[in-house]
Formats: structure tokens, C-alpha cells, sequence
């Protein structure tokens, strides 16, 4: 049996928080729904108000964390960025981790890609 794609079509999102001052704050998109496969080209992360420590991109939703990307020390209002092309399928989130923020810092990921929605299996 093979899946039919029914609908293809663009996405752009943003994620925004303030962070609580903590040892970290998480940026989500997902968990993916049943029959979609998110097809992200590019994300940029950005800590509006001040430098922080790290930023860590990761798909959770399999019992452990799939690191892509990371970066040290990451700049005030300069956009960490990420252009290699990742997929996220039914189930996954991606994490952006913003680690050693401060307290009211603005945080923001930007993405933008294809999303495939898949009709019910055909024979």
C-alpha cells in the first residue's frame, strides 16, 4: 500500500517567548499530526534583548533527543541560522533550547518550508 499526497503546499512560522530567567527555555513546533511530514528549509533563532550561553536545535518524540545543530555563545539580536534541510514526521517536535537567557529576554525562531499532508493509504 503507498500513501497519496493530498495537499503540498508552504509554510512560514515564528515562535516567540519571554524567557523566565531559568537555566533554559524552550521554542516548539509540534508534536507533527498523523499523515504530515513538515519539510523545514531554513530556521533562524534569535535572542532579541541579550547574548545567552547556547542554542541547541532538536526532534523530540522518540524516547531521546535527535540533535541537529548548535551553536556557543550566540550574539545579542544576530540570527543563528541553519539552512540544510531537516524533516519532522508524525509524532516529532522541534525544540529550539535557548540556554542562559535572562530574565523578559525576547526569544524568536523563525522557519519556513513544505508541508505534505498524506490522504488515507490507497492500494
Amino acid at each position: 500500500m503507498l500513501n497519496r499526497c493530498e495537499k503540498e503546499s508552504v509554510f512560514r512560522r515564528r515562535l516567540s517567548a519571554v524567557s523566565a530567567g531559568g537555566t533554559y527555555d524552550d521554542l516548539k513546533f509540534g508534536p507533527i499530526k498523523a499523515r504530515e511530514i513538515f519539510k523545514v528549509n531554513r530556521l533562524a533563532v534569535e535572542n532579541e534583548s541579550n547574548a545567552f550561553t547556547e542554542v541547541r536545535l532538536f526532534v523530540d518524540g522518540h524516547g531521546y533527543n535527535h540533535y541537529l545543530e548548535e551553536s556557543d555563545s550566540p550574539a545579542k539580536a544576530t540570527l543563528f541560522w541553519i539552512s540544510e534541510p531537516f524533516f519532522l514526521f508524525e509524532g516529532e517536535t522541534l525544540v529550539v533550547r535557548c540556554t542562559g537567557c535572562t530574565n523578559l529576554d525576547k526569544l524568536f525562531a523563525y522557519l519556513e518550508g513544505v508541508y505534505i499532508i498524506f490522504d488515507k493509504k490507497v492500494k
